[in-house]
Formats: structure tokens, C-alpha cells, sequence
């Protein structure tokens, strides 16, 4: 899980296309009540297409109303958050896109993905100002998935690390294997988001 503020660089490239982004703010955060969990961040990921979908909302920091319109919406994941993506609702005019992503619990576990439990840990200990969630609970949830209700209407772009050591390769073939992808790109790059310029401006332009 990333941290994703105005700060990052990934901003710099997507406005220089006229991009609105959205960066959602996830329900277990620390000063609410959920707990981190796919289901839940499957529905905030949902509620945020919604949004989206209806065109309008109201700023927090002077109460006005705010219009957008789209002709197309992105939605883009990178790591952990590659899972709630497939899970979430399929829309004609959104466009999902997964970047180094989990999302197979029990393959990434048989071929030596990185150690969730370990992630978890470090998570707690260092981003506790961050997320809310029950290590073993969350565990628990990803040994049970049904990989079969996941969205499978969609058609993905898939972007992977030839160099990246979090997710295994197995995962990302049987991905491929089971689930209809539109493009991937396989990148000399290892597990991050930082992506070329030149790539974003071909995703985000077709």
C-alpha cells in the first residue's frame, strides 16, 4: 500500500494530459472506524466510481460545488490494491488498469511472493497513523477469496516488472490465463509505479 499525496510523481505526467485524478480515501484510515480488508476496499473502490459516474461533488474547504466531466474513466492500481480492482464492479466506460498488482493469494504464497505477514507487520509498525486492520483477520480473508466472482467482463491493461521481486511471475501468467487483457506491458523495471512518461501517455490517450 502507497501513500499517495499531490507529491507524487506519478501527478507530474497524468496533468500534463488534463487528467482529473481521484485518489481515494480509504475507510480504515486511521480516524475511522473499518478495518482494512479486500470486501471493504472493493466497495470503497465501487463508491468512488459511483461518484465519478454522477459528475459532481462538494469541496471540503469552502463548501462549493464542483462539476466534472469525462469521457472515459481510468481506473488505475498498483500492488495490493491490484486485487479489490478485480473485484470491483465492471463498467462499460472504465477502464482498469493494473501495475505490478497482486492478485492471487494462494499463487503468490506457492511461488515465494513477498511475505504478507512480514508487509503487515511493518505496515502496523510504521504507517499505524495510516491504516486500522487485524493482521491474522486480513490473512484469514485472502485464504478464502472466491476468485471466481471477481470481475471478469472487463478487459485489463496489464503492466509488470521484468525485475520485480514482490510478485512472482506465476501470478501474473495465470492472471493473464484467466482474465481478458486488452494490452500488457511488461517493463525493465522492478515493483513500482513510477512508469515512462511515453507509456501513460499512450494508456491515457487511446
Amino acid at each position: 500500500p502507497q501513500y499517495f499525496d499531490k507529491y507524487h510523481p506519478f501527478l507530474n505526467t497524468v496533468t500534463q494530459l488534463g487528467i482529473d485524478v481521484f485518489s481515494i480515501r480509504y475507510s480504515w484510515s486511521r480516524e475511522n472506524s473499518w478495518l482494512l480488508s479486500v470486501n471493504q476496499a472493493t466497495k470503497n473502490i465501487n463508491d468512488a466510481l459511483n461518484f465519478v459516474h454522477w459528475g459532481k461533488g462538494i469541496s471540503i474547504f469552502d463548501n462549493t460545488e464542483i462539476l466534472f466531466n469525462y469521457d472515459k474513466i481510468f481506473l488505475l492500481w498498483f500492488s495490493f490494491w491490484g486485487l479489490p480492482t478485480i473485484f470491483s464492479n465492471h463498467f462499460p466506460d472504465v477502464q482498469k488498469v493494473l501495475c505490478c498488482p497482486f492478485v492471487n493469494y494462494p499463487i503468490h504464497i506457492d511461488w515465494w511472493g513477498e511475505n504478507l505477514s512480514i508487509t503487515f507487520d511493518f505496515l502496523l509498525k510504521w504507517y499505524n497513523n495510516l491504516y486500522t486492520f487485524e493482521k491474522e483477520w486480513i490473512i484469514k480473508e485472502l485464504q478464502t477469496i472466491n476468485y471466481d466472482s471477481s470481475d471478469k467482463k472487463s478487459q485489463y491493461i496489464l503492466i509488470s516488472g521484468k525485475y520485480d521481486t514482490v510478485i512472482p511471475t506465476n501470478e501474473i501468467e495465470r492472471f493473464l490465463q484467466n482474465y481478458s487483457i486488452k494490452d500488457k506491458h511488461n517493463l525493465e523495471i522492478g515493483h513500482s509505479i513510477n512508469l515512462p512518461q511515453t507509456l501513460l501517455f499512450e494508456i491515457f490517450q487511446n
